[in-house]
């Protein structure tokens, strides 16, 4: 991996600073995530030098923002749910649950 190393002038301490190229392949994403990664100010210690990225080496890929984190709900799981909750009648319970009725059996 090709990287820039950069002295902190105040400890001494050497930082080692990746391209977006290569952050993408570290992380397996496109070089249009890890920009727009750095353009949010989602990776933090990133900038700009001219029109390239400088991204420091121990920055973490940072959680995807569409990414679900409930999984979706099966019947099981909502009959469960209408269960526990003890709701009765037919029909009622998915419609508290979801705002509309659904044909009876």
């Amino acid at each position: 991996m090709k990287k820039i190393v950069i002295d902190d002038r105040n400890g001494g301490e050497k930082m080692q600073y990746f391209s977006v190229a290569e952050i993408a392949k570290k992380w397996n994403v496109s070089e249009r995530s890890v920009r727009n990664y750095c353009a949010n100010g989602r990776i933090p210690g990133a900038f700009l030098s001219g029109k390239t990225w400088n991204i420091p080496g121990d920055a973490t890929k940072p959680l995807r923002a569409n990414k679900k984190e409930n999984k979706p709900k099966t019947l099981l799981s909502i009959l469960q749910e209408e269960k526990k909750n003890k709701y009765s009648g037919k029909g009622k319970s998915l419609f508290k649950l979801y705002g509309k009725s659904f044909p009876h059996s």
